[in-house]
């Protein structure tokens, strides 16, 4: 994100804040500063999230849209501690590239230094889906397994697991052998998931020995298991918990996870706003059992795909996107990919933060929204905004506005960059050679 022209970048008194026409103090996100097409900044630009907001970030690979996410994170990590305990971030990486977060971005801290900041690292949690304990974590202090509880999945997420359609034979016998052992124990294993379908008795030995395989499979995967604190393992009021799902190369295990995931925490959110509410109607001091939420999605196209059907994506559009903002559910999506979404995905976006973009689809995808109060075509303002990284196109629905901004540097280090080979590694590799 760093610049060969000069910026002024010198600190301004004003700041202007986006997403809520009466925003609380102190409980804003600093995103950057207003951008010139002549390269200068003006005043600091802010998201208030007193408000839950769906928010999406679009770009073509390289320009900016996962380090933005990372400055979402950063400005979370740095509300107050009263304001942050009110919240829990959860993110789904992909690509294991979040982890860094834990690290100060020294590459960059002359950068920094310019927009009167420094080199700092952001404290996470991390649940991974490793076999073993990966070496790049030993820093760490909050890291484990993630695990999901064999009793809490439904019959149905069962069969979402292992592509099973309804009617299918080894979908009905699971469904059977889940609801048995949900009327009769509290938690089971995968284990006695496989001696269960054989007490089956109107099960086939075929359709039998066919479940038992699919099992197996689910064994082998080591991301099940009788521990029932899931929830306990997520959510951590004021923390942000990172979900890495890249050692899983199974894209459909990972839409999967996110989908139970994101049904569990919605579900819980639910019954906690009814207490919430209760407590304003009887005129009881509001005390929130659990933090609201913000679930940060890298490549959310995989998860919100455009003419396709799937768990995962019905949890998230229909629960989160359009049931959401009740219970306090915010989201946080960054895909390079616009037009690969589901357009409604657009429709529920209140924040649209777009960096540079060159696919004619992705344009035209994102144009679609044409807001009433924006001056200009969104078309030609993503070709105004040039080739400089980090520079983005951010339209606001709460307050109706439309901005050209530059995202501020990150405090803690990207692990999303393209790798570059240092000189002292070529030379190293032809004296092995």
């Amino acid at each position: 994100m760093e610049t060969n022209h000069q910026q002024n970048t010198s600190k301004t008194t004003t700041d202007y804040i986006l997403g809520n026409s009466h925003p609380r103090p102190n409980h804003s996100l600093h995103l950057g500063r207003f951008y010139a097409l002549d390269g200068s900044l003006g005043a600091t630009i802010s998201l208030d999230i007193s408000k839950p907001h769906v928010t999406l970030i679009a770009g073509k690979r390289g320009y900016g849209k996962s380090y933005t996410m990372g400055v979402f994170l950063e400005e979370f990590n740095r509300l107050s501690k009263n304001v942050k305990s009110l919240y829990s971030c959860i993110v789904i990486d992909t690509l294991g590239i979040f982890w860094t977060l834990n690290y100060p971005n020294h590459k960059q801290k002359k950068l920094l230094s310019t927009w009167q900041s420094f080199p700092e690292q952001t404290p996470i949690s991390m649940l991974h889906t490793s076999k073993t304990d990966p070496m790049v974590f030993s820093q760490l202090k909050k890291r484990h397994r993630l695990q999901l509880p064999t009793s809490l999945l439904t019959a149905e997420q069962w069969c979402h697991l292992f592509e099973l359609s309804s009617n299918q034979p080894e979908a009905i016998l699971l469904t059977n052998v889940i609801l048995s052992l949900q009327s009769s124990e509290d938690t089971y294993s995968l284990t006695d998931i496989k001696k269960a379908a054989y007490n089956i008795p109107t099960a086939k030995k075929e359709t039998i020995q066919h479940l038992q395989n699919l099992l197996s499979q689910a064994e082998s995967w080591h991301l099940f298991s009788t521990d029932q604190n899931l929830y306990s393992s997520l959510i951590h009021p004021g923390e942000i918990t990172i979900v890495d799902l890249s050692f899983l190369e199974s894209t459909h295990l990972k839409q999967i996870i996110t989908g139970i995931i994101a049904e569990i925490l919605f579900y819980d959110r639910i019954n906690q706003r009814k207490s919430e509410e209760y407590q304003q109607i009887t005129n009881q001091q509001q005390t929130p059992s659990s933090p609201y939420i913000f679930l940060a999605i890298d490549e959310a196209h995989l998860f919100l795909p455009e003419k396709q059907s799937s768990y995962v994506k019905e949890v998230l559009l229909h629960n989160w996107l359009r049931q959401g903002r009740q219970p306090g559910l915010s989201v946080i999506m960054a895909t390079q990919r616009p037009s690969f979404m589901d357009q409604e995905v657009l429709s529920h976006s209140d924040i649209v933060l777009c960096h540079r973009l060159t696919a004619e689809e992705d344009i035209q995808s994102l144009t679609k929204l044409r807001p009433t109060y924006m001056k200009g075509d969104i078309q030609e303002t993503i070709k105004q905004i040039g080739t400089e990284k980090g520079v983005a196109l951010i339209i606001d629905d709460v307050v109706e506005t439309a901005h050209v901004i530059k995202i501020r540097p990150r405090k803690s280090w990207h692990g999303g960059g393209e790798p570059i080979p240092s000189l002292e590694t070529v030379i190293l590799e032809k004296d092995i050679s």
